[in-house]
């Protein structure tokens, strides 16, 4: 299994792992790029890298985030080929990836993906959003997508909100626990579940 080399962090295969990504079965080809990922190593980085023009942008937005996961800057370096990618949905990986060692780029890119014109993108980024809490910028945007007419986006705010514990957010959480959507409702009172206030807890007596 080409995944499971990558899971017991067999080094000295990762040129056997790297002849995969030339692979037709789209299957093999993920397993290929988490492997590289999970592994980590110096010898990851170039084979991830040159999956930045791959077809899939689903290729190219895990090769993001495995970059991420590789501590070294030649991977730091090869991310800004995915952070320049027209897709934004591998920017959003990118930025994702990016997070650890540029907080505020990173942030930056997610903030603009979230309020954008790409519905699919703009839930990604914000679920993403949830890393950076007591961020005002953060929690305005979120709350904002919460009330969007999407419901991936609506479902991810929820979702995100929880994460960020922002006494501002326990509002727009008890309107979302009355959302039409079930699955949407249920994200909202799992997040409202995670604050501590009067309010809060009114709110879940009230549901």
């Amino acid at each position: 299994c080409v995944l499971g080399l990558g899971l017991v962090g067999a080094e000295k295969e990762v040129p056997l792992i790297v002849g995969f990504l030339k692979d037709k079965d789209r299957m093999v080809l993920d397993s290929a790029v988490l492997a590289l990922g999970f592994i980590s190593s110096a010898q990851s980085v170039a084979p991830l890298a040159s999956l930045s023009k791959n077809k899939r942008e689903s290729v190219r937005n895990s090769a993001a985030l495995c970059l991420g996961w590789i501590d070294s800057a030649a991977a730091r370096q090869e991310l800004d080929k995915f952070i320049n990618d027209d897709d934004p949905w591998v920017q959003v990986g990118a930025a994702i990836a990016a997070h650890s060692f540029n907080k505020e780029g990173a942030k930056r890119m997610l903030l603009k993906i979230a309020s954008g014109e790409d519905e699919d993108a703009a839930a990604y980024a914000t679920i993403a959003l949830c890393v950076f809490a007591n961020d005002k910028a953060v929690v305005d945007r979120v709350l904002k997508n919460a009330a969007s007419d999407n419901n991936a986006i609506r479902m991810n705010a929820a979702s995100s909100l929880g994460f960020l514990r922002d006494p501002a957010a326990v509002k727009r959480l008890t309107l979302l626990a009355k959302d039409e959507e079930e699955f949407i409702r249920g994200e909202a009172v799992r997040s409202l579940a995670e604050f501590d206030t009067p309010e809060s807890k009114a709110a879940m007596v009230a549901i």
